[in-house]
This record gives structure tokens, sequence and C-alpha cells, in this order.
């Protein structure tokens, strides 16, 4: 089972970076524990910009919304990934 996002104290918590499409998981007092920068074929999203997160329930599959400027409103979609190690 992949690593647990809850309540406890020093819990982490994943934030989505709309400016660099990175995903940052931190401690509850802001340390920066690991840092991904989420990728498509053949390049970096190819100009979308990461929108929204979630983690599944088991912690193991992060989920992570996306738009693509100068397109219709809703253009876009959701990407499925790994877990942090």
């Amino acid at each position: 089972m992949g690593e647990q996002y809850n309540s406890r104290p020093g819990f982490r918590f994943l934030r989505a970076n709309r400016g660099d499409n990175t995903i940052v998981r931190m401690a509850q007092d802001g340390t920066i524990a690991a840092t991904r920068r989420v990728a498509v074929p053949p390049g970096q999203l190819n100009n979308a910009s990461l929108n929204g997160i979630a983690i599944s329930p088991d912690g193991d599959r992060i989920y992570v919304t996306f738009t693509r400027p100068g397109h219709g409103a809703y253009q876009g979609g959701v990407l499925e990934l790994p877990a942090f190690p």
C-alpha cells in the first residue's frame, strides 16, 4: 500500500504547481519532502497547466487535471500517476 495522507500530526500533503507543472509533497510545517515534474510524451504537457489534484483512497495513485491555454473552456484532461515512493 502507498503512503497514507491523513490528519495525523506532521502529515504530508500534495500541492500542484500550475506555473511549472510540478507536484510537491510537503509536511505541515512547509518542509518539502519531494518534487515531481509532470510530463507527457513528447514533452512537458505541451503548454498545458496543472489545474487540480486528488489522491486515491489507498494512496497508490495521484490524479491531476490540466487545461490547455488558447483552447475552448473545456479543453483539458485528467492524468493518473503513481504516488510518490
